[in-house]
């Protein structure tokens, strides 16, 4: 085993439920997901999780994760992933159908399903090598097909204040110091009227039944990336003339 290779210990959690932990096959790449073929399948039944959610692959590199794009039916969804050779705090968000080398380290990967699902890997230790293995099974897909996001009903206002508050997502621009302050002055308004609608739109996100097992939407950050990049309820649309001109578009 050369240098790089490495053996981790993986957990996957769904809502509340847990896998035990388990080792991953070394010889063949190891599916997340629902379906009875996922080595590392889903410990609930929630129709949020997608049938192959990633695939794990041992590599001379390292392990590599393979986020499979099509993650919740033909909804693109990215992946979030925290661990060595990330320096923030809240780690790195991956594109549909990204390629991720995890070298030897703690990691932690993160789906945003309406179901928060999450996949921790650490380095084996000795105490590890009786903890059962990860295998795909000669098995189909069949089930009940993956349940895509609710769609949020927001006003007419809602949306245009949403859209020039997360604007800088929707644009991949850098983030203004202040979004609330910034998005008032986008739209002529005052501050507490951006303020009112982001919690008043926070509040309809988290009422969801649909996210009854998701962590609740707290800041502003999460809840942009929720609207811009997860549900995709905000986009490029949504943003009037004076807010892209502002961005230099």
């Amino acid at each position: 085993m050369s240098a790089e290779q490495w053996d981790p210990v993986c957990v996957l959690r769904v809502g509340p439920d847990t896998t035990g932990a388990m080792l991953l096959d070394t010889e063949m790449p190891v599916t997340v997901g629902r379906s009875a073929r996922a080595g590392l399948r889903s410990p609930s039944e929630n129709a949020h999780v997608p049938r192959e959610l990633a695939s794990l692959r041992r590599t001379r590199s390292g392990w590599v994760l393979t986020n499979e794009g099509n993650t919740v039916g033909r909804s693109e969804v990215p992946v979030r992933v925290r661990g060595p050779f990330l320096p923030l705090r809240e780690g790195a968000l991956f594109a549909p159908h990204a390629i991720i080398v995890l070298q030897r380290g703690d990691w932690t990967i993160e789906w945003d399903l309406d179901v928060k699902v999450v996949l921790t890997l650490k380095p084996r230790g000795d105490e590890d090598r009786a903890l059962p293995v990860a295998r795909d099974q000669e098995a189909g897909q069949e089930g009940m097909g993956t349940l895509l996001p609710e769609p949020l009903i927001l006003t007419a206002s809602q949306r245009r204040r949403m859209a020039a508050l997360f604007a800088h997502l929707v644009l991949g621009e850098a983030p203004p110091k202040n979004l609330m302050k910034a998005a008032a002055l986008l739209l002529g308004e005052h501050e507490s009227q951006i303020r009112t609608a982001f919690t008043n739109v926070k509040r309809k996100v988290n009422a969801s039944p649909f996210r009854r097992h998701a962590d609740p939407i707290d800041s502003l950050e999460d809840l942009g990336r929720y609207l811009v990049e997860v549900n995709r309820m905000i986009g490029p649309d949504d943003l009037e003339d004076s807010v892209t001109s502002t961005f230099g578009r």
